[in-house]
């Protein structure tokens, strides 16, 4: 039982495996992977090494190893932290032989019977020598579970070291990495006077290029084809004979075919559930293929994903932390062991981990920036959204635009639908239904009805005058055009 516990309980307690980079978590075994998220490497000459292993087939697993430092690197490592928590072991060990001295002092005086002025103080002494005592002991506790792993860890790493070449290789592949990545830079910053000088500059830098690539070519899976890019370079995924990850899917079937090529790039299918790629500023995300979201890149009018390739170095760790979760929702559990795993254990990990979420500390995730300043438990997120300052003058401020943009029905009864913030406008120069002042006569009207006031109501002199003028003129026009007979008798009796 004690070796199960230990060694072999898939629900052991263990570091999370970023610890060399710093994380400083403790997961259960089963979940150790859990937190890898996403990978950003300092410099070009990270690289990722890829292992198979015997692991459980998909659908959703899908594992990967990741080596920033060499082996041995990491045995130093590991053995410098178990030293440094030895330390605390040593210096806890001392102060909680302080607290039990001070709690058996306590006990003596408590036996001699003289103590009734004194119960007060007594009291608290008691109260802060029993949480001193707890307190080391729990330290204690988790410095030795920690030495205890890491030292375990440090074995584990020491016995996978078999070729110390391996690390030379590595040195190697790095240094023509950054030969090449210097000879590029050269070639796009150099600009001098004579073309000739370019000209045989870049012929000869060409030769050069040429030769580094058959040299890493012989040490990268990857085709050439695929990672080289004008606008990011010659980037590289692993330097080892089993480099080819470019992603991580999962398929809704098993997919037999992908253990034997696993070095081609596969293109979106309809068994394709999602997949999850290192690109710079997206590595978080995972696609859902049935959203119709894919990314690809049209090369050579073939589509295929070559983004995990073309940016998988120069990249950094990043976790798939609450204010992810906030955003994003739960992470894939690709990494779970649901398949082979009691469902009641399963189950209480989920909720474990869901508590540890909601009583954890978070930024105010309401996009309220730095000015908010708030940290708060996740718990209480719900309480805060409705006393946060900012959040109530941005609700405030975004209800107001919208109100103001808000079409609305013409209050003068034209037919038209007008933002309510034009209203204003609408209502003093555009709406037909206005009321107007007339300008000759004094009176108002409505505007639509310019015409029937012009022609009717106005009682303006000058308007009157103007009708009859018009009236008169219109009797001489006629009288021209249709003479009476009185004339026409009268012309005719003078000629005769």
């Amino acid at each position: 039982m004690t070796l199960h516990r230990s060694a072999t309980c898939p629900a052991r307690l263990v570091p999370c495996v970023n610890v060399i980079h710093g994380c400083q978590a403790q997961l259960r075994f089963r979940d150790r992977h859990v937190r890898s998220a996403a990978l950003r490497f300092a410099s070009r000459s990270g690289h990722i090494r890829i292992g198979g292993g015997d692991d459980i087939k998909p659908p959703w697993c899908a594992e990967f190893w990741v080596w920033l430092h060499s082996k041995e690197d990491d045995v130093l490592y590991f053995m410098e932290q178990a030293i440094r928590w030895q330390e605390c072991v040593r210096t806890t060990t001392s102060r909680l032989k302080e607290w039990q001295d001070k709690h058996k002092q306590l006990q003596e005086t408590l036996q001699q019977g003289t103590v009734s002025h004194m119960s007060k103080p007594l009291e608290t002494d008691a109260l802060e020598i029993g949480e001193g005592i707890a307190g080391c002991k729990s330290i204690l506790a988790e410095a030795r579970a920690r030495v205890k792993s890491l030292v375990a860890d440090s074995l584990v790493v020491a016995n996978t070291i078999t070729d110390p070449s391996d690390r030379d290789e590595d040195q190697q592949h790095a240094k023509w990495l950054a030969k090449r990545q210097q000879l590029l830079q050269a070639m796009e910053s150099r600009q001098p006077a004579d073309p000739r000088e370019l000209a045989r500059f870049v012929k000869q830098a060409k030769k050069e290029l040429s030769r580094l690539d058959d040299k890493l070519a012989k040490c990268v899976d990857v085709p050439l084809a695929l990672v080289q890019s004008a606008t990011h370079g010659f980037h590289t995924l692993a330097s080892s004979a089993t480099a080819g990850l470019h992603e991580v899917r999962f398929w809704s079937q098993n997919r037999p075919d992908v253990a034997t090529s696993m070095h081609d790039v596969l293109g979106p299918v309809p068994e394709l559930r999602g997949y999850w790629t290192f690109e710079e500023g997206a590595g978080e995300y995972v696609d859902d293929m049935a959203g119709q979201f894919p990314r690809y890149t049209n090369i050579s009018s073939v589509d295929v994903h070559i983004e995990a390739s073309s940016v998988a170095v120069n990249v950094d760790w990043v976790r798939y932390s609450t204010a992810m979760v906030q955003v994003l929702g739960d992470p894939p559990t690709a990494s779970y062991r649901q398949r082979n795993m009691c469902k009641v254990v399963t189950k209480r990990a989920f909720l474990a981990l869901k508590h540890h979420q909601r009583n954890g500390k978070v930024k105010c995730s309401l996009g309220c920036g730095p000015y908010c300043g708030h940290v708060i438990k996740a718990c209480d997120q719900p309480a805060h959204d409705a006393t946060c300052d900012l959040r109530r003058l941005r609700d405030t401020l975004a209800a107001e635009y919208y109100r103001k943009h808000e079409l609305v029905q013409c209050p003068f009864g034209c037919g038209l639908e007008i933002a309510r913030k034009a209203l204003p406008k609408h209502r003093k120069s555009e709406c037909s239904n206005r009321l107007v002042l007339c300008d000759k006569c004094g009176r108002s009207y409505v505007q639509r009805n310019t015409r029937r006031h012009d022609l009717r109501e106005c009682d303006a002199p000058q308007v009157l005058a103007t009708k009859l003028m018009v009236v008169r003129a219109r009797t001489r026009q006629e009288s021209r055009e249709h003479p009476g007979p009185r004339h026409r008798t009268k012309s005719a009796g003078d000629v005769l």
